[in-house]
């Protein structure tokens, strides 16, 4: 049916896995539809519709039978009930999909709404009264025995439109936003001269790589702690004399967060920048960095039977990671958090001695220059993008795309607005340092101003 799309090991690796849901639409349609008017409904995962990769082949929405014929598979509306969760127990993101099959093509937009649970009228809830936040009304629940018109009577349905995010490739994410919205946004679409990288992947030992200096020591190394119980895979606890090279700043996803980044932890990377998939090689790190060589000895059993050693050349060191390259070594980032409920953009940089490396879990883009750096955040921490990001991504999943599909303009300091956005970033940036509850929004209204006339 054309769902597996990719070509080549490394698009297989970015795809994802693939939801046996997909295959059973195609599969249902070809089987037991009619061949013109067939219509089909079916309850689906939500994230058919908005992830890249996994979801590219099922959002062709069309297929070849046995007999050389196409077959389009129109979409006549989706209703996302992600918010509601309307499966006891279960916390997947569920959506209806109702199609009908015909021999004919069909076009956007395509009517998508959204169902949000309502809140009480009268009920208060309190968020947290330590902090002294205002109560707010509790949300409706529901449970299986209820039908259809008590549920309606409890939710707000906000009435979307979906289209491709890239106008030119049909199979991309769906952004789903107002239909008047999308004039607008379209002008924001598009791809960005900037490119975004994910950050440090250590291939599944962060305790092995990920540690906490306690302090450093009077020859000038450091004494630190590995955080052994990080992840989903837990290692020997240890402490250890580490020589201060290979030791940078370690940025988390949850060191992230609008207008703010801090790293909490440091990050023992021994790669070749150079060679970017190769750590440095064996006998240069005995014989340059013996006590990191030999912290790293202790693991070399697990090291080298990492899932992910398959991807690195055959003669890498068993310490190789991933994503390290001298793009890491950049004195300025602008980094996000790929696990958020929006876009949460901020700038990392100007660290005297190592710039500070994001994990994983972080999208950044690599930056010479702390004003190129700044603004670049305000336009990604803009409305207009953060609505755009809002409608076309699953929110575990704000990942590099980001600027595949932001026409973010490429810095010019000879003109007067990109300066000046960098300057209310670098506002906003020292504010929530000193406060990180500080209140930022006449500088938002701000920047708002200025990217909606970036795009006219």
């Amino acid at each position: 049916y054309g769902l597996r799309q990719e070509k080549g090991q490394l698009d297989r690796m970015r795809s994802g896995k693939r939801d046996v849901a997909m295959l059973f639409v195609y599969g249902a349609a070809e089987n037991y539809l009619a061949d013109e008017g067939g219509r089909l409904g079916f309850v689906i995962t939500q994230t058919v519709f908005k992830t890249s990769g996994a979801g590219d082949g099922f959002r062709r929405f069309r297929y070849t039978n046995a007999g050389g014929k196409v077959f389009w598979l129109r979409p006549t509306g989706v209703v996302d009930m992600s918010d509601l969760q309307p499966f006891e127990g279960a916390t997947n993101r569920t959506a209806v999909l109702v199609c009908e099959k015909s021999a004919k093509a069909f076009s956007y937009p395509v009517p998508y709404e959204r169902w949000t649970k309502a809140r009480r009228t009268g009920t208060l809830r309190k968020i947290d009264s330590k902090a002294g936040l205002t109560a707010t009304p509790s949300l409706f629940s529901f449970t299986a025995s209820d039908d259809l018109k008590a549920v309606r009577a409890h939710v707000i349905v906000t009435e979307l439109a979906a289209v491709p995010v890239a106008r030119e490739i049909e199979t991309s994410p769906w952004l789903t936003v107002r239909a008047d919205s999308l004039p607008a946004i379209g002008r924001v679409l598009g791809k960005s001269e900037y490119k975004a990288r994910e950050g440090v992947n250590t291939g599944g030992l962060n305790g092995c790589y990920w540690l906490q200096v306690v302090k450093t020591l009077k020859d000038g190394h450091l004494l630190a702690e590995n955080l052994w119980n990080v992840g989903k895979i837990k290692v020997e606890r240890c402490s250890m004399s580490l020589e201060p090279d290979l030791v940078y700043p370690l940025l988390r996803g949850r060191d992230v967060s609008r207008w703010r980044a801090a790293p909490s932890a440091h990050l023992l990377a021994p790669q070749d920048p150079k060679k970017q998939r190769e750590g440095i090689p064996e006998a240069e790190m005995k014989r340059r960095y013996p006590k990191t060589f030999a912290y790293l000895k202790r693991f070399e059993k697990r090291l080298a039977a990492r899932p992910d050693r398959k991807y690195y050349p055959e003669s890498a060191p068993f310490y190789t990671m991933r994503n390290v390259g001298s793009y890491a070594l950049s004195p300025w980032k602008v980094v996000w958090r790929e696990q958020a409920s929006q876009m949460t953009a901020a700038v990392v940089g100007g660290e005297a001695r190592r710039p500070a490396l994001p994990d994983h879990k972080c999208m950044y883009v690599p930056l010479a220059s702390s004003r190129e750096a700044h603004y670049l955040c305000a336009v990604l921490n803009s409305t207009m993008v953060r609505d755009v990001v809002d409608g076309y991504v699953v929110q575990t999943a704000t990942s590099t795309h980001v600027l595949d599909h932001v026409a973010a303009p490429k810095f010019d300091a000879s003109k007067g607005p990109h300066v000046e956005l960098a300057q209310l970033s670098a506002r906003a940036h020292a504010l929530k340092a000193s406060d990180p509850e500080a209140d930022v929004y006449d500088i938002e209204a701000r920047i708002d101003e200025m990217t909606t006339a970036l795009w006219g």
